[in-house]
């Protein structure tokens, strides 16, 4: 069995505690290339995240999800709570229409201790 495809974000160095980067996005592609189809039905998306080594905040994978159906992708959008705690998580952006559902591959990345108070911007 396959090891499932493993992004580490920022280039696997620890983000700030705080830190809240741009959006994410996953694109579903058949063998050739080619987008998968996604035209029928009505497509909804969901993160799912969790801690690797650490706490979880509250809402941990709770950001929006928006899917693009014409070109098979899913865009998260992190919320603060993504990058409250100190420690490695990992999430996975799901996508379905009631009867098909597709996984994106696991974005994990990693939250350190920053200098100083806590930023006001």
């Amino acid at each position: 069995m396959a090891e499932p495809e493993v992004i580490r974000l920022n280039g696997g160095k620890a983000y700030p505690k705080d830190t809240r980067p741009g959006a994410i996005g996953y694109t579903w592609l058949k063998a050739d290339g080619s987008v998968i189809d996604m035209t029928s039905g009505t497509w909804s998306g969901q993160g799912k995240a969790e801690a690797i080594d650490g706490t979880a905040a509250a809402n941990l994978g709770t950001g929006s999800v928006t899917v693009d159906t014409g070109a098979a992708k899913a865009t998260y959008s992190f919320v603060a709570d993504d990058f409250k705690n100190i420690g490695v998580f990992r999430l996975i952006i799901w996508v379905g229409n009631t009867t098909i559902r597709y996984g994106s591959v696991i974005f994990e990345w990693e939250v350190s201790d920053a200098p100083g108070d806590d930023p006001t911007v």
